[in-house]
């Protein structure tokens, strides 16, 4: 029990009992335990000290995800605060962690400024908000999730090299731009006339195509762009 009284956990357990989300969480220690009990995902104790409220928010992200896609959910292990590559919000892991740069959420203004500017930029979908980054990093767990549906029954390696490869994200995409091609508005397109309509991010290779699709519609719902509303539809019918 970390040397705290029983006082304390008998305060914890009462708090767990009346939250409906992570967003209801008042305290680091309820949210760990809240995130831990319902979903098995660990909370790092580094997060203490970041930024609270982006915390809490990335743990909402990811609570949306899961019960989106609950197929998914046995792979959504870890949120940390591992992340320290200079310009990088957020990452995701082969082994189901998404994790926060330390550095881009010392504060909630900090981060919401930084995303907001990328956003007037055209680099993450427009309607997107800070809120949107763990989200974005939890559609990489969504293509694990596809991986292990897809080829749980190949080695390790060979799912690890899927991954790489960005295999499975390629597949998703292919099929939703074939679907959109023969859709008035979609007619004369390629599959990067498509991706563009979601973000500058989403060119960078499919995974992170499907990565941005997932935030975008979880942020903006039917006004999402059309690549990201047809990926949302395939993620559902596979994971959901």
């Amino acid at each position: 029990m970390g040397g705290r009284g029983t006082a304390y956990w008998v305060g914890v357990s009462k708090r767990l009992k009346k939250m409906g989300s992570a967003q209801d969480a008042k305290y680091f220690q309820d949210l760990k335990s809240y995130m831990s009990m319902n979903y098995g995902i660990r909370v790092a104790d580094e997060l203490q000290n970041s930024d609270f409220q982006s915390v809490k928010a990335a743990a909402q992200g990811l609570e949306d995800i899961v019960k989106e896609f609950p197929q998914a959910a046995g792979l959504f292990h870890e949120l940390n605060g591992d992340e320290h590559r200079d310009r990088a919000y957020a990452s995701a892991s082969f082994y189901g962690k998404v994790q926060l740069n330390p550095d881009k959420y010392t504060s909630r203004d900090v981060v919401e400024q930084s995303y907001k500017s990328d956003v007037a930029s055209k680099w993450h979908p427009t309607g997107t908000t800070a809120d949107s980054i763990p989200v974005h990093e939890a559609g990489h767990i969504l293509e694990r999730a596809l991986i292990d549906k897809n080829l749980g029954h190949q080695p390790m390696w060979s799912q690890a090299t899927a991954w790489n490869k960005h295999g499975e994200a390629t597949r998703v995409i292919g099929e939703a731009c074939k679907v959109l091609k023969r859709t008035p508005a979609g007619k004369g397109l390629k599959n990067n006339d498509f991706v563009a309509q979601v973000s500058r991010y989403a060119r960078e290779n499919r995974s992170e195509t499907l990565a941005e699709c997932v935030a975008d519609y979880h942020a903006n719902r039917e006004n999402a762009a059309p690549l990201s509303r047809e990926v949302w539809k395939i993620l559902r019918r596979e994971l959901g």
